[in-house]
């Protein structure tokens, strides 16, 4: 298996455009980042009230704060291993995933909801708390980036059943 890695890395390094390619989405994907996170500052410091929910707001809640958070560092990390697995995926994966931050953060910036009264997040330390927890709750992404990923991974063979991420 590490052979065939080894000659897909060989095969594309060769290859100048893939190498552009790859500097290319490694800056727009960080310029993506820095955006996304001056329109969290920016939403965070404009935020308005909260807005309720007819249905959210009669249902229990329950504790997935954890959930959140730990799920979207597992989602990273098969990420990032799938694309490390075969390099033509990594140019693709950073500008696609760039271009999704850039989105988000035009809608996060149009949209300055609080988080609900009685919300209170666990500790995850500052630097978690402040980019899952802050004043961007209109669009977190939890739903449209793993149908970003879906087409960008293919059909996979995993565990003997064809199936798709």
């Amino acid at each position: 298996m590490h052979k065939l890695i080894a000659s897909r890395y060989r095969s594309q390094l060769r290859n100048t455009a893939f190498r552009f390619s790859v500097v290319t989405s490694f800056v727009v994907f960080a310029m993506s980042l820095v955006v996304n996170n001056l329109a969290i500052q920016f939403s965070s410091e404009k935020v308005s009230n909260s807005v309720t929910d007819l249905i959210l707001s009669n249902t229990q809640a329950l504790p997935v704060d954890n959930l959140f958070v730990w799920g979207t560092f597992a989602l990273i990390f098969v990420s990032i291993v799938l694309c490390l697995a075969d390099p033509k995926r990594i140019p693709f994966a950073l500008y696609t995933t760039a271009l999704f931050f850039i989105i988000r953060s035009v809608f996060t910036s149009l949209t300055h909801l609080a988080p609900f009264a009685p919300h209170l997040a666990d500790d995850f330390g500052t630097t978690v708390n402040q980019a899952f927890f802050g004043g961007d709750l209109f669009f977190s992404g939890h739903t449209g980036f793993p149908f970003l990923g879906a087409p960008f991974l293919q059909p996979l063979y995993c565990l003997g059943t064809y199936t798709t991420l």
